[in-house]
């Protein structure tokens, strides 16, 4: 018997994602003499697996579906539609949210530079490439992702100093601005879509999900807290390579790991009767509120941006940057979390009525004619 598993722990982490997302940019509301005191930076620490958790989370959805689709040459050629699709609406508001914010057209240069949703755009362009073109063969589309993520991570040893062509620069580092350069961030995504590939097993995925999450905390830990991982990258350095970016990375992944850890056990605890009872009253509706926001994480990036930084020239929170108390900031965030929710859900709603009258102009037309009674 099979059964293909919905991984709640990856919707929650989604949601979590966007949820530390808001906290993060509204840290701009502080006065400036609150950064850098000891409970910012325990907020940044936190912050810190922001990006990486959501492009984790985007490349194991994709990663998911598309290999649940691949060996089926029906449902690839459908589930490759809607991911491409998914692609050019992720690149049209990228495109969109650099136009809105940046004098893209007195300095064209401003095109070139990565934002997080051009670096997820690429990363699910190479996702797809890699499992679609395995056709099935999930091990090996799995390997090949792993290897890629290797590749981009390592990569960045000859990426991070290279100054070259404005194009190329973009995607290789951060020095012309961009905040997400294809190395190592999209392998970040990759990384997510190998274990997207590994859960998308009908019996076993759940078990090698877990295995190989931990096969990735387990490493992140070696190479941060051992002496193994100062011996990796002494010949870098000793090389004159800049060994933070990629040494960090390995940080970075053990702590997210430990998340992914922490939030499978919860989800599975809570499928325990005795468990979900006795934890109801917090698991639900915490879930509820990461469901939600994993569901509508897109779009909550977007009306996020557009509260907090302005929207055709109506800026909604002017008044707090760089104007709020540690007391006003808490409320101000949770101001900000109920805003981009309300703005979503209306949303939804109007995009439902829009799509509601355009299937019924389209039957009104296709409906034959009555004739007439003689």
């Amino acid at each position: 018997m099979t059964s293909f598993h919905r991984f709640k722990a990856i919707d929650w982490l989604r949601g979590l994602s966007v949820l530390f997302m808001i906290e993060c940019h509204c840290l701009y509301f502080l006065t400036p003499e609150l950064e850098r005191t000891p409970a910012w930076y325990e907020l940044q620490a936190i912050n810190g697996l922001v990006s990486v958790a959501f492009l984790f989370a985007a490349g194991f959805s994709t990663g998911l579906i598309t290999a649940r689709a691949a060996g089926d040459a029906v449902t690839r050629r459908r589930r490759s539609k809607r991911t491409l699709l998914r692609v050019a609406e992720v690149v049209g508001l990228s495109l969109y949210i650099h136009a809105a914010n940046h004098p893209v057209f007195s300095q064209p240069a401003w095109w070139l530079r990565v934002d997080i949703l051009m670096c997820i755009s690429i990363g699910l362009v190479m996702l797809w490439a890699v499992v679609t073109g395995c056709r099935g063969r999930n091990g090996l589309a799995a390997g090949t992702l792993v290897g890629l993520w290797l590749v981009l991570l390592f990569g960045t040893f000859w990426a991070a100093p290279y100054r070259g062509g404005e194009i190329v620069t973009g995607l290789l580092n951060n020095s012309n601005g961009s905040l997400f350069p294809v190395f190592p961030w999209c392998g970040y995504l990759l990384l997510g879509g190998a274990m997207g590939v590994l859960a998308s097993h009908p019996t076993a995925g759940r078990q090698r999900l877990v295995i190989g999450i931990a096969f990735m905390t387990g490493l992140g830990l070696l190479l941060t807290m051992t002496p193994l991982g100062p011996r990796l990258w002494r010949p870098f350095a000793e090389a004159k390579f800049e060994t933070y970016i990629v040494s960090n990375t390995f940080e970075r992944l053990w702590k997210l790991g430990a998340v992914c850890l922490a939030l499978l056990a919860i989800s599975r605890a809570a499928q325990w009767t005795m468990l979900a009872r006795a934890g109801s009253f917090a698991v639900r509706p915490a879930g509820a509120v990461l469901n939600y926001f994993s569901r509508t994480a897109l779009s909550a990036y977007f009306v996020h941006l557009m509260l907090l930084y302005g929207f055709l020239g109506l800026q909604f929170t002017q008044m707090w940057h760089r104007r709020s108390t540690w007391d006003q900031y808490a409320w101000r965030v949770g101001v900000m979390y109920v805003l981009t929710a309300a703005v979503c859900h209306a949303m939804h709603k109007a995009r439902l009525a829009i799509e509601g009258m355009i299937r019924t102009a389209l039957a009104a037309r296709d409906e034959p004619a009555a004739i007439p009674a003689t």
